[in-house]
């Protein structure tokens, strides 16, 4: 399978070592043959998709919100083209998983253009424009066996959770704004308590 991304210039979410690196490990485990990612320039960020967050924004204002139904009502309401899909996961620790493989690339936020494939599983392409030279940069560590198949998979991290006096203080702040017949909290509230 070969992947074309595009994505926000945003270093806390999308553009980083770890995104980086988690696309690599997919050409190395042969999940992707080949992976070109491409971030969207300052200024030109705003395409249709943003559109569709739009109008479920507008729904979302103007509905009550208490369940995760609802939620999922308001989603696949807002527009004919939008449908809310439910699914668990589970949250899996990649940034330590992928240290051990994958060097950061030098220079990052300069490049808005990367490119990967299972033929080199050491080197990434890195580009400032979709016609500039590409820059060659050795991703994987020095000496390090990478991860072969895609079953190598970092370890899953449990939920925290929350303590009791924080689904307290959740619990009184919130409850004011649900209706009685969405009510869910932690069996601690004086709504819950006292009936």
């Amino acid at each position: 399978m070969n992947l074309h991304l595009h994505a926000d210039n945003c270093q806390g979410q999308n553009k980083n070592k770890t995104v980086v690196a988690y696309l690599m490990w997919r050409c190395i485990t042969g999940l992707s043959k080949s992976i070109e990612l491409s971030f969207m320039q300052v200024g030109h960020t705003r395409c249709s998709v943003d559109a569709y967050f739009g109008l479920i924004k507008q729904r979302w204002r103007s509905t009550e919100n208490d369940t995760l139904a609802d939620v999922q009502d308001a989603v696949s309401s807002s527009c004919a083209a939008n449908k809310a899909v439910m699914f668990s996961w589970s949250w899996l620790e990649w940034d330590k998983f992928l240290l051990k493989f994958f060097r950061p690339i030098e220079g990052i936020q300069k490049y808005h253009h990367f490119t990967m494939s299972s033929d080199d599983r050491e080197n990434i392409f890195c580009r400032t424009t979709p016609t500039s030279e590409p820059v060659k940069f050795r991703i994987l560590q020095a000496g390090v066996q990478p991860p072969s198949s895609p079953m190598d998979l970092p370890v899953e991290l449990p939920p925290a959770g929350l303590s009791a006096s924080r689904k307290q203080y959740l619990d009184k702040e919130l409850t004011q704004f649900f209706f009685p017949e969405s009510h869910v909290c932690s069996g601690m509230c004086s709504h819950c308590v006292y009936m």
